[in-house]
């Protein structure tokens, strides 16, 4: 059933002027609320809560920080990696897929047009920080191969983001002679 879901539901970025790199195939994608507009029906709040200003996004919970969304990064990394342990990837983009089309649907397009929507799984943070989304993408990626980029939508055309990763900086070690 996933496969013929993922290869009936696949749809082709188009190609932009910012995005020449990127013909690749994806399914699912993950953005922050700023880069996706509110009205955009594969709208998916992976957050504990949303902006009241976003309007009603499909929720997905079980994707949730919750009760440790404001723990150090040493002890939040590892309990978000053992909430994703006990999920199944494929039952995960399937859901969001599904439910995205049943709001399109419900909202009156035509199956075509539901099943060509890309679900895009949103939290708060700009895509330069570190937020639970980029584990999420990471760990859909390493378990079942997908492509999950990075996205703003902007006319009509998602545009892939590359997330830069802040370089460490070496610490400043003073000179004892």
């Amino acid at each position: 059933f996933f496969q013929f879901s993922l290869i009936l539901f696949i749809i082709r970025i188009q190609k932009t002027t910012e995005m020449t790199n990127y013909p690749f195939d994806f399914v699912v994608a993950t953005g922050c609320y700023a880069n996706i507009p509110n009205y955009y029906i594969g709208a998916i709040s992976v957050s504990c809560w949303y902006p009241k200003w976003y309007g009603n996004p499909i929720v997905m919970r079980s994707l949730a920080p919750h009760g440790f969304k404001n723990d150090p990064l040493p002890e939040y990394i590892p309990k978000f990696k053992d909430l994703l342990s006990k999920l199944d990837p494929y039952e995960v983009s399937t859901e969001a897929k599904e439910r995205t089309y049943n709001k399109a649907r419900k909202r009156g397009l035509s199956d075509e047009e539901a099943g060509a929507i890309t679900p895009i799984f949103l939290c708060w943070e700009t895509p330069d920080r570190f937020c639970h989304r980029h584990m999420i993408s990471e760990w859909l990626k390493k378990e079942t191969g997908m492509f999950v980029p990075e996205v703003k939508l902007r006319n009509g055309n998602f545009q892939v983001i590359e997330r830069k990763k802040k370089k460490k900086k070496e610490p400043n070690q003073l000179s004892l002679l």
